[in-house]
């Protein structure tokens, strides 16, 4: 009778399993908040009408003034250097990506095999607890002897196979937790340059944007003369009163940098033009001895030197009967129209033609005081 010694191999232990954290990397760039408020902004620079809310929001609803071209281009020239940027990062993210998807599936492959050599030490533990019940603590008859040796002998083979796989495997994650480390230090690298991106380049153009679009204004898209075809004034001293509308091409219009009078005679000369010098946008023509014809050009410059001209043409005669205004068929009794009394018809029509400047109403017009006789 004889007596089986204990098994002495023992199913190794396995590293624990592990999940990669380092990516993805590309949404850091194309997902990119910052961006996305750039991109709605740049829009907004090559739109007109879009909206510009209070206190410089953006909202689609209220009218905005388009920014000025130089400011405009400024804008956008630093944009495209924003994309060539945002370009490289996504390239520079897709190797990142690729070698973070290795090691997913590197860590898939190892955590399967984790799974593996739990169930087979599990086995193993099993087949350990049955040998000691069976073979242990008791002489045993030969041909129990025998069948314990040779269990014995599988056991241990098995064993070995197994300790050599957990082995292996305990080295493989290491090779993977050092791929880990290297993937963490270059994404720790990628991510620092995207925030610079964001930080230092988006968000101070945001900032530039933003101050540009609320600073914008609507540029001078004509001139408008009252009188714009004034009746014919008469030689010797006679007055013509002019005044300059400038009409814009929004509701917040870029200030005025720029009143400039002059006349051009085409026939003779029409008389001695005068800037008021309290209102730039007032001139008076007083006549000559001469008749003449011409005009008074009034040009005006805006703040973003945007340039337009309005002109009111002149004719200046030496014979000039006139027709007196019809006060109460006039303005202000019948608003916006001017009626004249002659000595065979009434010559009528809107204040915006037989109207002149108002004095008591530095923004209105009242009709002329006579015109010419039919």
């Amino acid at each position: 009778m004889k007596r089986r010694p204990a098994l002495t191999t023992r199913a190794g232990t396995e590293a624990p399993e592990f999940a990669p954290i380092t990516g993805p990397y590309e949404p850091l760039v194309t997902d990119n908040a910052d961006y996305r408020e750039g991109l709605e902004l740049k829009a907004k620079l090559e739109s007109i009408g879009v909206g510009l809310g209070p206190k410089g929001s953006i909202d689609g609803v209220d009218k905005f003034a388009p920014v000025p071209p130089p400011v405009r281009e400024a804008l956008l020239i630093r944009w495209r250097g924003i994309d060539v940027q945002r370009a490289d990062l996504i390239g520079d993210a897709r190797p990142l990506d690729a070698d973070d998807e290795a090691l997913s599936r590197f860590a898939v492959r190892l955590n399967v095999w984790l799974r593996n050599l739990r169930a087979r030490k599990q086995a193993l533990d099993g087949q350990l607890a049955e040998y000691n019940r069976l073979c242990l603590g008791r002489p045993l008859p030969e041909d129990e002897f025998r069948q314990c040796e040779s269990y014995r002998t599988r056991y241990n083979n098995c064993a070995g196979r197994h300790n050599a796989s957990v082995a292996e495997r305990n080295r493989l994650v290491g090779v993977w937790q050092e791929g880990k480390k290297c993937l963490q230090t270059r994404g720790d690298s990628f991510r620092t340059q995207v925030m610079n991106w964001a930080s230092l380049r988006i968000k101070p153009w945001i900032t530039d944007a933003r101050k540009a679009i609320e600073n914008a204004c609507d540029p001078v898209k004509k001139v408008r003369l009252v009188p714009a075809n004034p009746p014919p004034i008469r030689t010797g001293g006679d007055i013509l009163t002019l005044r300059g509308f400038v009409v814009y091409g929004g509701d917040k219009p870029c200030p005025i940098v720029r009143h400039t009078w002059t006349k051009l005679n085409s026939t003779g000369d029409i008389g001695n033009l005068v800037e008021d010098s309290a209102d730039q946008t007032l001139a008076t023509l007083t006549t000559g001895i001469m008749e003449a014809v011409g005009a008074v050009v009034l040009e005006v410059q805006d703040s973003q030197d945007n340039v337009e001209r309005g002109s009111s043409v002149v004719t200046v005669s030496a014979s000039v009967r006139t027709c007196e205004l019809n006060k109460l068929a006039s303005h202000p009794f019948v608003k916006n129209f001017c009626q004249y009394i002659c000595v065979n018809s009434t010559p009528s029509g809107p204040l915006d033609d037989f109207g002149i400047p108002d004095p008591t109403d530095p923004s209105g017009l009242k009709c002329r005081p006579f015109v010419l006789q039919p």
